[in-house]
């Protein structure tokens, strides 16, 4: 069977809780936070499984955060490559959810990654890569990596045939241009580009890029429109409306790009793919872990999704 290696360099534990509403210096008790192993790779690999999919996880983990953080991938079955530093604590990251399906973050930017991780990080990914058909980038960089990093990544992944998803943001970005998907949201993509967010700039963008080697790119907007492009022009795609059911959006993206990864190990059309992708999102938002989807739930809405090639 195929398989995906998703890369998540900053690991975490994450923790989600439920109140009614945020008041700031107020006290705030609930029965339970939902505690999972995390970062955006996790998410994606939790997604992957539940569609039937395998992708295992690849990424730097220290202190006792890190040693539960291989322990709780261990019980959910992933396989995970770990790369183990004395650097600290790999980092714990909180979300809380009001009624109202309004997510409020605090993310720990985690340890300082020593360069002979880095380097013990390449010995390893060099020995495993010809076990995968997709090499999946996920989540922002931990400190101390250094320049050049996703590019010899992305040589690695080059050399052996494996295709190349990224889901990252930020100055890294630009060693990635060269994938066969980029997936960002809009702030992002504002961001990196400079350009204002619609149908004609996210083309524009592509189509500069293209020349480097980038053969797909998708901007997702939430709830909103968002825009995929490719060679073979621009498509648009909406998700069908929740409104008053969303309980976190948190890692509502994550399972948007776990979508994309079933769709290419499973060869399924461009079309079928990125419904797929935007019915994992949807799914998502109603539970209030990140990485948390309903197969069935995903395949219905990713069937009412209203996808239109524009230009």
């Amino acid at each position: 069977m195929k398989r995906a290696l998703i890369v998540n360099l900053n690991l975490a534990i994450d923790k989600t809780a439920s109140v009614d509403k945020i008041r700031r210096g107020r006290i705030f008790r609930f029965p339970e936070a939902l505690t999972f192993a995390g970062g955006k790779g996790v998410n994606v690999s939790r997604v992957l499984t539940t569609l039937g999919g395998i992708g295992d996880i690849m990424g730097f983990v220290s202190g006792y955060n890190g040693k539960w953080i291989e322990s709780s991938l261990k019980k959910e079955g992933m396989v995970f490559h770990a790369i183990r530093h004395k650097n600290g604590e790999s980092r714990m990251c909180y979300s809380i959810a009001d009624k109202s399906g309004i997510t409020t973050d605090f993310n720990e930017d985690g340890p300082n990654i020593p360069i002979s991780a880095q380097a013990e990080f390449f010995r390893k990914l060099n020995a495993i890569i010809p076990r995968y058909s997709i090499l999946v980038v996920c989540g922002r960089s931990p400190r101390g990596i250094k320049k050049g990093f996703y590019k010899k990544m992305s040589a690695i992944a080059k050399r052996r045939g494996t295709k190349i998803f990224f889901d990252i943001s930020g100055y890294f970005l630009s060693e990635s241009l060269n994938a066969d998907l980029i997936k960002i949201n809009k702030h992002e993509f504002e961001d990196f580009s400079g350009l204002k967010f619609n149908s004609e700039s996210v083309l524009k963008f592509f189509a500069r890029n293209s020349n480097r080697g980038l053969k797909m790119l998708i901007v997702t907007n939430g709830d909103k429109q968002g825009y995929a492009a490719r060679a073979e022009g621009l498509w648009s795609f909406k998700p069908i409306k929740i409104n008053g059911r969303v309980k976190s959006a948190v890692g509502s993206g994550d399972s948007f790009m776990a979508g994309c990864v079933y769709g290419g190990l499973e060869k399924e059309s461009f079309e079928d793919t990125i419904k797929m992708s935007v019915g994992c999102a949807t799914s998502d938002c109603l539970s209030l872990g990140a990485g948390v989807v309903k197969k069935s739930e995903s395949v219905k809405f990713s069937k009412k999704v209203l996808l239109k090639n524009i230009k």
